[in-house]
């Protein structure tokens, strides 16, 4: 990596680089072919069922508020420029079913709450 490119990194991106760099490309490539980046979104969408109620955002909630509000406001665009769209072809209009869940590794660690991994054959 050049120094110009890393420059213009955040230091969150700077320090999430360093993490990738710690364990080589091709390791991250593994992790990602098997989305494990994506384990706790899997988790709470796909298995346990959330709702989007009781969500929470920052390690103590402190950005739940600010999150719901964007989240709303956002729903509430793309409800409006849906609208339109459906008005404009003679259709329906619809609310859009957007759900905000949180990520969080804590909903990775009780081993009960996890379904077992398909094996190969």
């Amino acid at each position: 990596r050049d120094s110009s490119s890393s420059s213009c990194l955040s230091p969150l991106q700077k320090w999430f680089v360093s993490l990738i760099e710690s364990i080589g490309p091709t390791t991250w490539d593994e992790i990602r072919s098997y989305n494990i980046t994506s384990l706790s979104y899997l988790y709470k969408h796909h298995v346990s069922g959330a709702d989007g109620t009781d969500e929470y955002f920052g390690t103590y909630g402190q950005h739940t508020d600010e999150m719901v509000r964007n989240h709303e406001m956002l729903s509430d665009f793309w409800s409006r420029a849906e609208s339109e769209e459906d008005e404009e072809d003679g259709g329906d209009a619809t609310r859009m079913d957007v759900l905000l869940l949180g990520m969080h590794g804590v909903d990775l660690a009780e081993d009960s709450r996890l379904l077992a991994p398909p094996q190969q054959k």
